[in-house]
């Protein structure tokens, strides 16, 4: 039986590959790449140094500048093409607005408040939300924020005829709703704000809003999709998605996009953690068609249309769909990554994927160019200290002499390990590996040398995730969702919640709190934010970084000194 954290299917590596013509790198953690003038935008998050990387490079690879600064907020960076300047995260409470001819730093701007979403460019400047605050920054005037009470506001913001529309969550009383708001960009003052459905709160800035012709869209827990009005914030339309009542499906990670490649009418793509991918009328919200690529790890990021392709990044795979009906029509091994999505240059795909957080790549993929899918098998043994991995390649007929390197850094090994040939023609690697990757799904990269020419194979290894699927379910539930010994509990949240419980008069038992998310998960119901890091969210809401994030391990004392921490800052503001 399946478990309910991921669902396990055979990936189709059957179907055509569209062609990667370029395989660049990371070493890290890519978001949501950009192109600007020709030239990508790279931000990376580099778990070695704790930094964020960014980098001005070209189509070639070419590094044109590198600048390093703290890593902290969930967000990508942004242009704005009247300041030529970039605006991207640095630390947990600021951005840095970094020049993008020169890669300078231009200023930094503190926000008293954790970043969690990708700015915006608004005239001469930027506009961001962090918390229940809307910032406009500006290299002349610095920082101005507005400021509403009870509300949370996250995700992917937009501008329309003078507003900052962003998604958020308001609590009234004990209710708390999913909401839209709309603020003026001058005064930051609220112009209007939407309730749509019960709350639910993204920490991703590849969810929020869309906007289409005058009209904002939004996915919502449901699962939903809405329309609003960019203007009024009246509702358009709201629609229910089919779902499994057992495991209803989660799109609300995810922000909706749009695609017009059918014909003049848009159309409006929504994608689900469950592996779905929905396309509705954006006019009307009717149905038009669901799709189930795959559903090995689910669908993290928004789909996008190009050509006449719509384009998923579903687990360690990239899906090319037909646009009418949703059939698959081609599928590339990429790689995974959940905090970016693909986007279109010149009609190439280009994205992050490899397996991070530590061995990253950036894709280039032309859809338009296909091939049937290479004939290599992989093979994985798991042993006590370390694994024995095998790679075969079987070349088609020709007399060209053809040398194949594979970059196996991700298992412990060089980023050029020769195949080399057996008696049967056939080009063969094996060695032993260390286990960090094992009962998982990866890509590694190829580069087939040809006479003249190098072309990029990429190769898809399961280490156990889909032969073996019950173990590495039960390892993730026993590790990550909830901790199955007495001595892993301070890996979860049970001190967190029970610390913050008390200071609102509740006396709660840790170990209690650990059981009742060992009953939800027995009953179907993901304890995610009784999980180590929803129970760091909770925290992280403070503005105040946990222990761990400082290099210290995790005690009530500390959780304590954080929340004093806490309490004082809100007295002093």
């Amino acid at each position: 039986m399946p478990s309910p954290w991921r669902r396990h299917s055979d990936a189709p590596l059957s179907h055509p590959q569209a062609v990667i013509e370029t395989a660049l790198p990371l070493r890290g953690l890519g978001r949501v790449p950009q192109v600007i003038e020709g030239d990508l935008s790279l931000l990376t998050y580099v778990d070695a140094t704790k930094s964020y990387d960014y980098r001005r490079v070209r189509a070639d690879g070419t590094v044109l500048w590198h600048q390093a600064y703290p890593s902290g907020g969930y967000a990508s960076a942004a242009y704005n093409s009247g300041t030529n300047s970039l605006c991207g995260p640095s630390g947990y409470f600021g951005y840095v607005e970094i020049d993008w001819e020169t890669g300078d730093l231009i200023r930094r701007y503190y926000l008293e408040r954790r970043v969690r979403a990708t700015p915006v460019p608004v005239d001469s400047g930027f506009m961001a939300t962090a918390g229940n605050r809307i910032y406009r920054l500006s290299q002349d005037s610095g920082v101005r924020h507005g400021e509403q009470e009870r509300h949370v506001f996250f995700g992917h913001a937009v501008t329309h005829d003078g507003l900052f529309i962003t998604a958020g969550v308001e609590r009234d009383g004990t209710d708390t709703f999913t909401i839209v708001a709309a603020f003026d960009t001058n005064t930051l003052e609220q112009v209007w704000h939407t309730r749509l459905a019960e709350a639910v709160m993204p920490s991703c800035d590849t969810s929020g809003l869309v906007l289409h012709g005058g009209t904002v869209y939004i996915n919502l827990p449901g699962p939903m999709s809405a329309a609003v009005d960019a203007r009024t914030g009246s509702l358009v339309w709201r629609s229910e998605l089919p779902t499994d009542a057992s495991r209803p499906s989660i799109v609300c990670r995810s922000r909706p996009t749009i695609e017009t490649v059918t014909d003049s009418s848009p159309n409006l793509l929504v994608t689900s953690l469950q592996g779905e991918v929905f396309s509705l009328d954006a006019l009307s919200g009717a149905l038009n068609w669901t799709s189930v690529p795959d559903v090995s790890a689910g669908i993290w990021s928004p789909a996008i249309a190009i050509g006449d392709d719509i384009v998923v990044h579903s687990g360690v795979f990239l899906f090319g769909l037909a646009p009418r009906t949703g059939e698959s029509r081609w599928c590339t091994p990429v790689g995974f990554d959940a905090y970016t999505m693909p986007v279109e240059v010149d009609g190439r795909i280009v994205l992050c994927g490899g397996d991070p957080p530590n061995d990253g790549y950036l894709a280039v993929i032309n859809p338009s160019c296909k091939t049937p899918p290479p004939q290599v098998t992989t093979a994985y043994q798991q042993g006590e200290s370390r694994d024995v991995l095998s790679i075969v390649f079987s070349p088609s007929a020709s007399s060209q002499k053809i040398d194949v390197t594979v970059d196996l850094r991700m298992f412990g090994r060089s980023a050029h390990e020769k195949l080399h040939p057996d008696l049967t023609g056939r080009l063969e690697w094996r060695g032993d590996v260390l286990p960090t990757k094992r009962l998982g799904e990866s890509v590694v990269y190829a580069t087939v040398h040809t006479a003249g020419q190098d072309t990029i194979l990429p190769i898809y290894i399961d280490a156990g995730a889909r032969t073996h699927p019950s173990e590495p379910s039960a390892l993730a539930m026993d590790t990550d969702e909830m901790p199955g010994t007495q001595e892993r509990r301070t890996d979860s949240g049970g001190l967190v919640v029970s610390a913050v419980a008390r200071r609102h008069g509740h006396d709660l038992d840790p170990d209690e709190i650990e059981n009742a998310a060992a009953w939800m998960r027995d009953e179907g119901i993901s304890p995610h934010f009784i999980w180590r890091s929803g129970a760091e969210r909770i925290l992280m809401a403070s503005q105040l970084p946990l222990p761990e994030s400082q290099g210290r391990s995790i005690d009530t004392q500390e959780i304590e000194r954080v929340l004093s921490a806490w309490e004082k800052d809100q007295v002093s503001n």
